[in-house]
Parts: structure tokens; sequence; C-alpha cells
């Protein structure tokens, strides 16, 4: 059975917490608990994020009124990343990931959507990160999907969007 959690307007490793504190079901995927320009963004985890900007952004017309935008600052880190993590249970098998993104003057790197399982250890046991697809230049909102089979193992899927080099996202 093939589950989707569908992210519509998108602009990573998080501390590990157990099972029972995830939530089961993603949170504001569609910025909608933004009320302005620059705020951070409510429900999300950054990572990755030093010498890059990362907030709410208006968006008119668009795939949805607001979006998330990760922007690269003068001297930025490697990237940055949004992020929302879940409780793996209900998504054993299958799983879907879709987004809208934005790009402009991204270079020296990418834009993408990414996605990851996680093992009570603490050990990846499935990643994808758009890595060989990513988004570069400059482009309109285009949709974008990635999936991953989530092994019986997994207590954690985290997922997001993701910039590396510069320009925004």
């Amino acid at each position: 059975m093939f589950k989707s959690i569908l992210f519509l307007s998108v602009l990573a490793i998080l501390p590990w917490a157990a099972r029972a504190q995830l939530p089961s079901a993603p949170q504001d995927l569609s910025f909608d608990q933004c009320d302005h320009d620059g705020q951070a963004l409510p429900g999300w985890m950054d990572s990755g994020a030093s010498g890059y900007d990362l907030q709410c952004k208006s968006v008119n017309p668009g795939p949805a009124y607001w979006s998330a935008q990760i922007s690269a600052n003068p001297g930025h880190g490697d990237f940055a990343a949004i992020t929302q993590c879940l409780n793996a249970a209900n998504y054993i098998g299958q799983v879907g990931f879709a987004g809208w993104l934005k790009t402009s003057n991204v270079a020296n790197g990418y834009a993408g959507l990414w996605f990851r399982a996680d093992a009570a250890d603490g050990h990846v046991v499935a990643f994808d990160n758009m890595y060989d697809r990513g988004v570069t230049g400059t482009t309109d909102f285009n949709s974008y999907q990635i999936s991953l089979v989530v092994p019986p193992n997994a207590v954690r899927i985290c997922y997001g969007a993701l910039l590396t080099g510069d320009g925004s996202v």
C-alpha cells in the first residue's frame, strides 16, 4: 500500500527522540501558521543552518499563500534544511513525499526535498535528498516527489526541504 505525505509549498540531523514523543501525523505542511514575512517557521525545525536564513515567505500567486524560504548568506555553511519528524509506525512500507519548490539563483549546490528513516539505535535505514536530481538555477514553482521504502525496524521518519550552496528556495 502506498502512503503519501502531501507537502504544499516548501521551500538533518535532529536530536534522537523516543518513538512515543514523536507526532504520528504531519504538522502545518501548508505553512498556514505563518502570519508575516521573516517569521520563524512554526512547527518546523532547522538544521545545518549556519549562514542561512529560514523563514516564512508570502506567496501570491502560488500553490499556497505561505511558503518556507531558505536563503544563503555570504560565508554560509554547507547546507540548511527545514525538518519535521514523525513516529514511523504508521508509515512502514512505500511512502511518498511531494512538495512545490521555487528557486532563485541556486548555484554551487542544489535545492531539493529530503526524506529519511531512522532505526531505534539512530542508524539511517533509508534516505533520499535529491542529490542526483536537485534543482539549480532560477525556476518557478514546480512539483517534486520522492519516495522511500520504510523498513519495519524504522522508528522515525524525517522529511523537509534543503538548500546546499548559494541562492534561495
